[in-house]
């Protein structure tokens, strides 16, 4: 019943957006090397996947980034941020042996992030990412290893995307 009434949310938000002059496509989130980093006006992507069958929790963190990594490499982005709440997985990633248990994710992830021109994997705490939060718990409602990619922020995340603006 929930998948329903997000459904309707989403069409409803489709039906009431206003159509607006077409600007030129962007090629990708820029990357500031200087200062802090600062978010988008508004979510330029937003994905969700279901994963069943995982043993552990860093497992799930390392696929979820490997799942981000490969979609956003379809779009040829070539400046990517991303973000993790898991301080065990950026260890991992930058450490070669720190976990050995993972080492097919974390070389799987090297592996891909050689395509993207410039990028960072970074540490990003949950108090200050509930997006991250709200869109896992949102997987949950999807069918076994199904996968969500929004190009358009829906009606259901909006709120928690200025709640993080303000904390930063």
């Amino acid at each position: 019943m929930s998948l329903v009434i997000k459904a309707h949310e989403d069409m409803e938000e489709w039906n009431s957006r206003e159509d607006q002059e077409a600007k030129p496509i962007n090629a990708g989130p820029g990357v500031k090397e200087v200062g802090k980093w600062q978010a988008p006006p508004s979510v330029l992507w937003m994905g969700a996947r279901r994963l069943t069958r995982l043993r552990s929790p860093i497992e799930a963190e390392a696929e979820a980034l490997r799942w981000a990594i490969i979609s956003l490499v379809r779009l040829n982005y070539e400046n990517i941020i991303f973000e993790s709440d898991c301080k065990e997985l950026i260890h991992a990633l930058q450490e070669k042996n720190y976990r050995p248990s993972i080492r097919a994710y974390t070389d799987d992830i090297h592996h891909m992030l050689d395509k993207i021109r410039a990028h960072r994997v970074i540490f990003k705490s949950k108090q200050t990412n509930k997006v991250a939060d709200r869109v896992a718990k949102e997987a949950f409602t999807y069918g076994s290893n199904s996968s969500v990619l929004f190009s358009i922020m829906p009606s259901w995340i909006k709120s928690y995307v200025e709640a993080d603006k303000r904390i930063m």
